[in-house]
This record gives C-alpha cells, structure tokens and sequence, in this order.
C-alpha cells in the first residue's frame, strides 16, 4: 500500500472542519487496501489512522475534563442526560420497527435502501402484518422500549399509529416509544393524533433540510420529549454551532450525533464527496462491515467541547460506529441469545451463541461421541448433526484431547443468535 503523504497532527487538531482535510488527504492518497478499493472513496494509510487516534485521544480528554462521560470501555461518550431511548439501547432491551421503505427526502448520507425487497414492517427481522404481530414480537423479547423508523413512518401515519396504540395498550405507560421523522408531514394534528396514541417522544433528523426548525417548533408544546439526532457532516460544524442556541430556544431536550459512516446504501453519494473511510491500524480494524468516514466523529468532539465551553450546555451524545459495534450490537445478541440458546451452547462475551464443533466422518464421530459420554459428559451438552458433533464450550478440554485424531478437526463455532434449525450451519469461526 501507497501511503499518503503526511499532514501534521496539530493541522488536524486545528481546522474548523475536516471536510477540507479529507478532501485534501484523498487526493494524495494512490494506493489502497484491496478490500476498499473500488467500494470507498479512499482510507487512511496505517500513518495517518494513527495519528488521527491519538489527535482524537486528546479530543476526548478534554471533553471529559469539561463534564462529559465516558463510559462502556470507552465506546460511549456523552454530556449531560440521555434521553431514555438510549438508556434501552445501551442496555439491549428496545427493538426498532421499520415501518416504510418511503421518504420525503433523498439524503446523500441515508444508510436505508430505497430498493430493498424486504417485506415492512419488520422487526428483529421478522416481518408482521398486524400490530398484534409487533406486540408479540415485542413481550416474547421481553423489551422496555420501541422505535418506529424507515423511511419516514409518518408516510404511513395510520399503520404508525395503530403500532403506536397497540404497544401503549398492551405495555403500559412504562413502556418507551419514540419515532424517527425529518417533520416534513408532521402537522398539529397529526402530532396530536400521535400523542393520543402513546407516542413519549420524536427524534428529528434535519440534516437533510438545511437544519430547519420548523417541524421542532411545532412539535415542542404536544410531544413531552424531542431530540435532534442527525449524522455528523464534517463541513456542517460551523453551521451547527450556530445552530445549537436555536435548539437550545426551540426546547430540544437531546442531541444524539451520529458519526457519518459508509455503507452499501450510500457509497457511491459519500465517494462522491471526496470522504476518506478509516483502516488499517489497531484498534480501527474493529470497523469490519461499514466504515467510518474520516473527521465526522472528531468534528463531534469538537462541537460537544464549544457546547460546553459556549455555556449552551445541551444534552449531546455521540453515537460512533464504534459504540455500535461494541455496545449496541451486543446487548442486542444478549438479549436474543436468550430465548434461543442450546443446551449445547453458551453465551459469548458479545451476545453470539458459541459451541465447540467436531468434524469428521460420521462413524469416526460416533466413536467420537461415545468417548466424550464416557468422560462424563452430559448427553444434552452434545448435538449430533450428521458429520458433525457440537459440544459445550466447557468440555473443551475434552475435545482437545482428540487433537491428531486422523481425519477429525475441531473449532469454535460462534453464530448469531437468530431462530430456527439453520443457525448452526453458519460458520464464523473456525
């Protein structure tokens, strides 16, 4: 790999917006990583990655010194209250509804496909046709919480409403909803249509529309709870700071800023841009599927220390890919993993269902499973599935022992929690 030319950290450090920067860095930059040519608009050399790290080391220091909290291993940073949507993220117990592939705008940062063939709504993966289904869906999960998001679900505002009704009538007024929307159909009786529904709070993402308050305004005096949750642009951050004394006016009660992050939807807008993506250095290979663009989580950093510092003080956190991947995405498979682990299975530190696989010929492991019985292990803690044999994690001592055995292999198989007899025929590691 080429390495692109170097730019002084303290450079960095110093510009209003790293917009700018990676521009200027993807025009130096000539040769990539295999797996991200011709998919991403560029990535940092293993250099330039850590530079950035530390330039971003010292961003959350500062921070954290003005009041903000950091927490989960360092993957969640954030200042002043979350709002209780988060609280359930963080702790896995929420479900999002994808209500409609629809929308009123064509952002160019939009992560959803216009085009998906996935039946909506759909939840969890599973596709229901009534609330019923949502609600059912949601007591066997055993959830604190719900969002509604697309699309925009108020392009379908009486099936948003129905779910809505459904949930607050089955779950009680404990129970968390809330509602993606960038306000474009929100009128006052829509809004009151969904306050009488059970709806506890709405999230706006405004990016799309030049920030535009609006929608917040009108929604403030009927929805208890609004928040702006938009993606950090890198080249918006002046504009945003002038807009956080209008939130702080209009009444928002949360900021949640995403970092902007590419992925199958929205390669070809973000190349387009000129964004540089991240990789090649520890601890950035933990971004496998998406990548993170290049200055949108730093120019968070940035825009939350002026929040503090201004005296505007708003609640704002920010919610990096990193926390997704870490946080988020785990609880989740916490939470799944228990409603469909095996006998022969356990739980895995982020959530994936883990067992000990023993392949071979099918005699061979008949004679496999009789030695395993006679080292007391328990039958249900063994699975037999033609050539092969799942053992429980504990007896890996056991297994090990077959090591050398002619024509026998042995592994950790690690699958995601999801439903069904297939589960196990997905090898992620072997």
């Amino acid at each position: 790999m080429v390495e692109a030319k170097h730019m002084p950290t303290d450079a960095i450090d110093s510009v209003s917006s790293l917009g700018k920067v990676a521009r200027d860095l993807a025009t130096q930059v000539r040769g990539r990583e295999a797996e991200v040519v011709g998919r991403y608009g560029g990535a940092l050399g293993t250099d330039e990655t850590k530079r950035y790290l530390r330039t971003r080391s010292k961003a959350v220091e500062r921070v954290v010194s003005l009041g903000a909290v950091l927490d989960h291993s360092d993957n969640c940073l954030y200042y002043g209250a979350l709002s209780p949507g988060c609280e359930l993220c963080r702790r896995g117990s929420w479900d999002c509804v994808y209500v409609t592939h629809a929308c009123t705008r064509s952002c160019f940062f939009c992560a959803q496909s216009r085009t998906s063939a996935t039946p909506l709504p759909n939840v969890g993966g599973e596709h229901f046709t009534a609330p019923a289904g949502l609600v059912a869906h949601e007591r066997r999960r055993g959830n604190d919480g719900c969002a509604l998001s697309g699309g925009d679900p108020l392009c379908r505002p009486d099936d948003s409403l129905a779910m809505i009704e459904a949930m607050r009538s089955s779950f009680g007024p404990s129970f968390r909803i809330w509602l993606y929307t960038n306000g474009d159909l929100l009128t006052p009786d829509l809004l009151t249509r969904l306050k009488d529904a059970g709806l506890d709070e709405l999230r706006f993402n405004i990016a799309g529309k030049g920030y535009d308050v609006k929608a917040l305004e009108l929604a403030r005096d009927i929805i208890d709870r609004i928040a702006v949750e938009i993606p950090m642009i890198p080249e918006d951050e002046e504009r945003l700071r002038r807009m956080l004394p209008v939130f702080k006016d209009v009444g928002v009660d949360h900021i949640n800023l995403h970092e902007l992050v590419y992925t199958p939807d929205n390669v070809e807008q973000l190349s387009e841009r000129g964004y540089l993506c991240m990789t090649g250095a520890s601890p950035m290979d933990r971004y496998v599927e998406n990548r993170p663009v290049l200055g949108s989580e730093l120019t968070a950093l940035r825009l939350l220390e002026h929040n503090i510092r201004s005296g505007i003080r708003l609640p704002i956190n920010i919610c990096t890919y990193c926390y997704k991947v870490n946080v988020q995405i785990p609880a989740l498979r916490r939470r799944d993993s228990r409603l469909v682990v095996r006998p022969h299975e356990r739980v895995g530190y982020d959530g994936m269902c883990e067992t000990l696989l023993v392949k071979g010929p099918p005699p061979l492991l008949t004679k496999v499973e009789s030695f395993l019985l006679g080292r007391g292990v328990a039958r249900d803690a063994l699975r037999r599935q033609r050539d092969r044999l799942y053992v429980h994690p504990r007896h890996a001592r056991d297994v090990k022992e077959l090591e050398g055995l002619p024509g026998v292999e042995s592994g950790l198989l690690r699958t995601q929690p999801t439903q069904g007899p297939e589960r196990n025929d997905v090898e992620l590691r072997l």
